[in-house]
C-alpha cells in the first residue's frame, strides 16, 4: 500500500512540475504580432459603373502589386490619392496576394522622389 501511496505522490509531482513550466513557458503557436511595413508606390483605383470605389491597390516601382483592404484608411487612400504616388505605412496580411492594410500615408512630391 505505501508503495501505491508513493505512485500517485511521485505522478502528481511530475505533473505539478509539468503545470508549472508550461505555465511559465511562452507559447511558441502563439501568432505574432503584425509588422508594419513601408511601402512607395502609385495608388491605382477601379470603380464600378456608378462611381463607387470597388479597388485598390498599390504598385511599386519592383512592379508589385498590393492589394488595399478597403476599410476607413484604405478608401481615404483610393479616394484621395488616386494616380499618386504615395508612401503606405501598413500591415501585409496575406504574403501570396499582397493585401496591404493601411496604417498611415503620404503623398511623395516629386522634389522628394
Amino acid at each position: 500500500m505505501t508503495s501505491g501511496i508513493f505512485r500517485v505522490m511521485l505522478v502528481a509531482a511530475a505533473v505539478s512540475v509539468f503545470a508549472v513550466s508550461a505555465a511559465l513557458s511562452e507559447d511558441v503557436n502563439a501568432p505574432a504580432e503584425p509588422e508594419t511595413v513601408t511601402v512607395q508606390g502609385t495608388v491605382s483605383v477601379e470603380k464600378n459603373a456608378v462611381g463607387v470605389i470597388t479597388t485598390v491597390m498599390l504598385m511599386t516601382e519592383d512592379e508589385e502589386i498590393y492589394n488595399v483592404i478597403l476599410d476607413e484608411k484604405g478608401m481615404e487612400l483610393g479616394s484621395k490619392m488616386e494616380g499618386k504616388k504615395v508612401e503606405v505605412q501598413g500591415i501585409v496580411m496575406e504574403k501570396e496576394e499582397m493585401w496591404i492594410k493601411v496604417v498611415s500615408c503620404k503623398e511623395i512630391k516629386q522634389d522628394e522622389a
